[in-house]
C-alpha cells in the first residue's frame, strides 16, 4: 500500500511532530466537505529579489469524484454539483484516474489576493485592505491566453512563459512535462537555476531561495494533474530551509497547512497547499521582525506583521474554451 501525504511528510521531515489517528482523520474527513501584475501578454511573475517574496497568485479549488459526478466546494463554502462528463472539469484530487486536458482544452484559473489603500509596487506599501480579483484562461497547447478587461474577454495569441530570456520556464506543455516524482522535479529546478546563473555560482541560501520561489511559480497559474501537484507538494518539504505548518492563513479562509521559509532574516515567505488534494491555495510574505529595505527609490520601514503580499486561487480547472468559467 502506499503511504498517504502525511506518512509521506514525515518520512521526509521527522523532526515535525508525529500526527495522531484523530488529527489523520480531520484532514481526511475534509475530502469530503512581486509584483504581480497584468501585462498585455501574460499574467506572470517577473523574477524578484527575496526581500520581494513570493508576491504571485495563487490557486485551487477543492474538488472530489464519485462515480460520473463532481462535488465542487467553492470560496463561497457552499458545495456544488455536476456531471463529470460535460464539457467542463476541474482539476481533481488523488484518486482521480484521469485528471490530464483533452487536446483543445484552457486552463481557467480565479485568482483573489490583496491590495493596499496606502498603495503597492513590488509590495504592499500598507494594510491588506482591499480585495482584486482577477481570472484567466491559458490554451493547454500553450499558445494562447486570454483574460478579463473591463469586462470583455481579451484573448492574446503567443506562447506564455516560453520566451527564450525568461526563466524558469512555465509555459503550459512545459509544466504537463514536468515528471512527477519529487527528486526529479527538483532536479529541474535546479536545471533553470544553473541556466540562470551561467557561470555564476548561487550560494547554497540563494539556490535554496530561488527553489522554493520556482515551485511557487509552477504551481500558482494552472490546474495541474493530481500526481504532478502531489510531486510538488512532497518536493517542498525537501527544498533547504523550509519549515511546515499545520494550519494556513489562507485569503479565502479555507483550511491547508504552509510551507515556509525565511528570507534575509526578517521575512517569512509562505505557501499554502490542501494536504488532502494538493492543490495549491495560495502565497503570503510577512514580515517576521522589524527592518528596514534599502531600495532605488528610498528606505522603507517594515515592521513585524506587516503583509508585503496575500493571494490565492479560489477556483481552478479546465473547460473547452476562453471565456467559459466553473
Amino acid at each position: 500500500m502506499n503511504d498517504d501525504e502525511i506518512t509521506v511528510f514525515r518520512k521526509a521531515r521527522p523532526e515535525v511532530p508525529p500526527y495522531d489517528d484523530a488529527a489523520k482523520a480531520r484532514a481526511r474527513s475534509r475530502l469530503l466537505d512581486a509584483r504581480t501584475r497584468r501585462t498585455g501578454r501574460s499574467f506572470r511573475l517577473p523574477r524578484l529579489t527575496s526581500a520581494q517574496g513570493l508576491l504571485a497568485v495563487g490557486a485551487a479549488t477543492a474538488v472530489l469524484i464519485a462515480g460520473p459526478t463532481l462535488l465542487i466546494k467553492n470560496l463561497d463554502g457552499k458545495t456544488h454539483r455536476t456531471t463529470g462528463t460535460g464539457n467542463r472539469t476541474n482539476a481533481l484530487g488523488p484518486g482521480a484516474t484521469d485528471d490530464r486536458p483533452r487536446p483543445g482544452q484552457w486552463s481557467y484559473t480565479k485568482s483573489l489576493h490583496a491590495s493596499s489603500s496606502k498603495g503597492a509596487g513590488g509590495s504592499l506599501f500598507g494594510p491588506p485592505d482591499r480585495r482584486v480579483t482577477r481570472e484567466e484562461w491559458r490554451s493547454v497547447d500553450g499558445k494562447q491566453t486570454a483574460f478579463m478587461d473591463k469586462g470583455k474577454l481579451q484573448t492574446q495569441t503567443g506562447a506564455v512563459g516560453a520566451v527564450p530570456s525568461a526563466s524558469p520556464r512555465s509555459d503550459y506543455p512545459y509544466l504537463l512535462s514536468l515528471p512527477a516524482e519529487p527528486a526529479a522535479l527538483l532536479a529541474e529546478v535546479g536545471r533553470n537555476i544553473d541556466k540562470e546563473n551561467g557561470p555564476t555560482k548561487a550560494t547554497a541560501e540563494q539556490r535554496a531561495s530561488r527553489m522554493f520561489q520556482i515551485m511557487e511559480i509552477w504551481m500558482r497559474d494552472v490546474a495541474l494533474p493530481a500526481k504532478l501537484r502531489s510531486a510538488m507538494y512532497r518536493a517542498l518539504g525537501q527544498i533547504p530551509g523550509v519549515k511546515y505548518e499545520g494550519k494556513a492563513a489562507d485569503i479565502a479562509g479555507r483550511s491547508g497547512v504552509t510551507f515556509f521559509r525565511i528570507e534575509e532574516g526578517y521575512l517569512r515567505n509562505e505557501i499554502m497547499v490542501d494536504p488532502v488534494t494538493h492543490q495549491y491555495l495560495g502565497f503570503r510574505a510577512i514580515a517576521v521582525r522589524n527592518h528596514l529595505s534599502k531600495a532605488d527609490d528610498g528606505n522603507m520601514p517594515r515592521k513585524r506583521g506587516d503583509i508585503l503580499g496575500w493571494g490565492g486561487l479560489v477556483k481552478v480547472g479546465f473547460v473547452d474554451k476562453p471565456g467559459q468559467r466553473l
